[in-house]
């Protein structure tokens, strides 16, 4: 997952990144207890950074500085989305496995 934090204008705390987990960009209010998701929680919901800009509009601008690096490191297209998850999914069982496999071995 990526993850870029940046403050708005009026010093609110953002984060925006990937989640291969739902296939999806998204954004968020970050505060001290929790963060809130704003946008780009359920599967495949933003599929790219132009979405996510759009979506963003009314609320608050992307940093260009942030938006390269979205582009830069996430994915560029749909099919890459799905990889994505796909990679995402395999890394959980691998670990899950891993976990089992040693807990019973009493590693």
């Amino acid at each position: 997952m990526s993850r870029y934090v940046f403050a708005d204008e009026q010093g609110q705390s953002w984060a925006v990144g990937f989640d291969p987990s739902v296939a999806s960009y998204f954004a968020q209010i970050d505060s001290t207890n929790d963060a809130t998701t704003v946008i780009g929680d359920g599967y495949g919901e933003i599929r790219s950074v132009d979405e996510l800009k759009k979506k963003l509009e009314q609320r608050v601008q992307l940093p260009a500085a942030i938006e390269d690096q979205l582009r830069a490191r996430g994915p560029k297209t749909v099919t890459d989305l799905h990889a994505a998850r796909a990679r995402s999914r395999v890394r959980g069982m691998e670990q899950h496995i891993f976990k089992t496999t040693h807990d019973g071995m009493g590693i």
